[in-house]
């Protein structure tokens, strides 16, 4: 991916951000409740900026390269709790139910 790429990305991440500040059913009222929002939007904004720029050609990190890692270090681990995590969410959602 070249630069010019995912400077268009974070373009438009930041347009859509903006227009999800600005788009709120109601206006706000008083100057705290618009520093809520920026304090609520610190954490999204800086996960969302390291995470594009983590797409990258020469920084990307894929599946089989940890499952290299992984297999490098790792190579006797086993367990067999993985074969019942994939339930976990179905589980989850009937108990809360």
């Amino acid at each position: 991916m070249s630069w010019a790429f995912n400077k268009k990305k974070i373009a438009i991440t930041f347009m859509v951000m903006l227009a999800i500040i600005y788009s709120f059913a109601q206006p706000m009222d008083n100057i705290a409740s618009k520093q809520k929002v920026w304090k609520k939007l610190i954490v999204p904004t800086s996960l969302i900026a390291v995470g594009l720029i983590a797409i990258d050609e020469a920084n990307f990190v894929s599946r089989f390269h940890v499952l290299e890692k992984r297999q490098e270090n790792f190579s006797g681990f086993s367990s067999h709790l993985d074969d019942y995590f994939q339930y976990a969410p179905i589980a989850v959602a009937y108990g809360l139910r």
